[in-house]
């Protein structure tokens, strides 16, 4: 299955894209620092140019101006949406706190849950690239394994296995404070009880 990540971009587009790219990278760079800041804008705009390439019947059409305008839309919109998403994420570090807070405002708890979270996503981030995908969709988006396989082309089980080998390294680097229950960890347990 050809997705917009792996769909071949012609050569003739690639030219079109690096010219443009010579042309514009400043300007678009520049306008997008002053909304998201030195160390996001970089990155916000080779999304923009990298979305040009895959929509360039819409985009190579424009002048240069209008060009630069539909980069610097682009740019702006993928910072909005991050926005979102950091707001998804503060809603599951309230979770995360919640979930060690004994007693209402429990300075400790809320010090290990903050430090528990940003070790775990430290960690997620660190994954490869397919299973940090999986991991970012279904836990900081909240996908299902079936919607996670479809937005990624790939199969549920393989999804599957991503999500346990996540849960499995997290459980590895990050230990006693996960928030949820490792899966061996699990199994182990019940089998102590029963014997």
């Amino acid at each position: 299955m050809t997705t917009e990540h792996t769909r071949r971009i012609p050569a003739d587009v690639a030219d079109a894209v690096t010219a443009l790219y010579n042309a514009a990278y400043r300007d678009v760079l520049r306008s997008t620092t002053v909304l998201a800041g030195a160390a996001d804008a970089p990155d916000l705009v080779q999304y923009a140019f990298q979305k040009a390439a895959l929509k360039w019947d819409e985009v190579g059409s424009r002048s240069l101006d209008g060009q630069k305008a539909w980069l610097r839309t682009v740019a702006r919109n993928r910072f909005i949406d991050d926005l979102r998403r950091d707001v998804h994420f503060d809603e599951l570090h309230f979770q995360v706190c919640e979930h060690y807070t004994s007693a209402p405002h429990n300075p400790a708890d809320v010090t290990v849950a903050r430090a528990t979270l940003e070790r775990c996503w430290a960690v997620i981030s660190a994954m490869p690239r397919s299973q940090r995908a999986v991991a970012v969709l279904a836990w900081r988006e909240g996908l299902a394994p079936a919607e996670v396989a479809q937005s990624l082309g790939i199969s549920p089980a393989t999804v599957r296995v991503h999500l346990h080998k996540a849960r499995l390294r997290l459980g590895a680097e990050v230990g006693e404070h996960l928030p949820f229950a490792q899966p061996a960890a699990q199994g182990t347990a019940q089998k102590r009880r029963a014997s």
